[in-house]
């Protein structure tokens, strides 16, 4: 669990203040803010800065640190920091490379901690000034130049030891078991929350009627990001008396949650992967709703992982986006999607059924996911740490 005895509980006048931002792009950057904050010693006096969900996210954990609402995803918004933060004030800037560049043109003592920095072709100019930059290594193969940056130090997956991996909870899986984890549920597209929402009706509509009527499960648990997601399940399942809804569940019931079902059916968020790796479990993964999920989805397949749900054409969607800007990739996505789901609707057996019954076959038996990371690179928190020091 986030510790008791961390800074925020007696935040001291005299503390430095590090002000960090991540984008309410799901609850991965804001998740990695965190793992980090929890896992630094010295006392700070942390301003978070984020919008949506991630700021939620971030708010029911760590209600102690100042909280400032800015969605820092549109470059629209991004002058109104210059009203929470003084000229030179420690920003760290979570998987938002644009921000991160801008903060340091403007002045700010910037550090980069970027999570997704594999999926980036190119990086701003403004990114050289920053004071230091740790990137999270990546488990695939990529063409593209994320990963070799000259400039940038290469550190562990980042996740909160105390909740996945050896010193976490152990494996106790409750028989009968399952949960299906949508993540933090948002995409920054104009109409980024109804493809989710379709997605997530899609996804229920066709999955709770398998698990149900399962020989053996007893007990199904829906979880993600979104408020409405009682919303989202369909009518003829939502009262039934074998499904939970639990709509933003802190990180540390999540973690429980995971641990003690026998069933994962998870999106292929990259912290939810290093998540599950870290703690050996073996999650089926969903198709995914947004650009980063489906490269991984694509790169965890390499691995020889055999959980999937992929969509039909994801190896060629991975080469149609290769060269293209997050944002049109995204775009290109959305409307491969829509279509793709409207398509299964109609069809006489949804695209998800057999990797479905097949992981449900499988049991105990399920292989846990493993993803190719070195051991021997520094964690992200040692290097925070080192630069941290050094700055104050």
């Amino acid at each position: 669990m986030f510790r008791s005895e961390d800074p925020l509980t007696s935040r001291r006048c005299d503390a430095r203040p590090i002000y960090v931002e991540f984008p309410d792009f799901g609850f991965g950057p804001a998740a990695a803010a965190l793992a980090l904050i929890n896992g630094l010693d010295d006392p700070y006096d942390w301003h978070l800065v984020s919008s949506g969900s991630a700021a939620a996210y971030a708010r029911a954990h760590l209600p102690q640190a100042a909280h400032h609402e800015l969605n820092t995803f549109d470059r629209a918004s991004w002058e109104r920091f210059c009203g929470l933060a003084s000229s030179g004030s420690l920003t760290l800037s979570i998987t938002n490379p644009d921000f991160a560049a801008w903060a340091a043109e403007q002045g700010y003592a910037v550090g980069i901690i970027d999570t997704l920095d594999w999926m980036w072709p190119s990086l701003p100019a403004g990114v050289d000034r920053a004071r230091f930059h740790l990137m999270q290594a990546f488990f695939g193969e990529t063409a593209k130049a994320g990963g070799s940056r000259s400039s940038a130090e290469v550190v562990q997956p980042i996740v909160d030891p105390s909740l996945w991996g050896i010193s976490g909870r152990g494996r106790q899986p409750q028989p009968g078991t399952v949960v299906i984890g949508f993540g933090g549920m948002h995409l920054p597209l104009p109409f980024g929350d109804e493809l989710v929402a379709d997605y997530t009706r899609w996804f229920l509509g066709t999955a709770l009627p398998l698990l149900v009527y399962h020989p053996g499960i007893s007990k199904v648990s829906i979880v993600g990001g979104r408020t409405d997601l009682p919303d989202l399940v369909p009518r003829a399942w939502s009262g039934h008396p074998a499904v939970e809804i639990r709509p933003r569940l802190p990180q540390p019931l999540y973690s429980a949650l995971l641990h003690s079902a026998t069933y994962l059916l998870l999106s292929p968020g990259l912290g939810s992967l290093y998540e599950c790796a870290a703690s050996g479990l073996a999650p089926l993964l969903q198709p995914g709703w947004n650009m980063s999920m489906l490269l991984q989805a694509y790169h965890v397949a390499l691995t020889g992982y055999e959980h999937l749900c992929p969509w039909p054409w994801l190896e060629e969607a991975v080469g149609d986006i290769s060269d293209q800007a997050e944002h049109d990739g995204l775009v290109y996505l959305a409307r491969r999607l829509q279509q793709t789901i409207q398509e299964d609707l109609h069809s006489p057996e949804s695209m998800l059924v057999k990797p479905i019954l097949r992981y449900l076959e499988l049991g105990d038996a399920s292989t846990p996911l493993h993803l190719p990371v070195s051991e021997a690179l520094p964690t992200a928190t040692e290097r925070l740490t080192h630069h941290l020091r050094s700055l104050f």
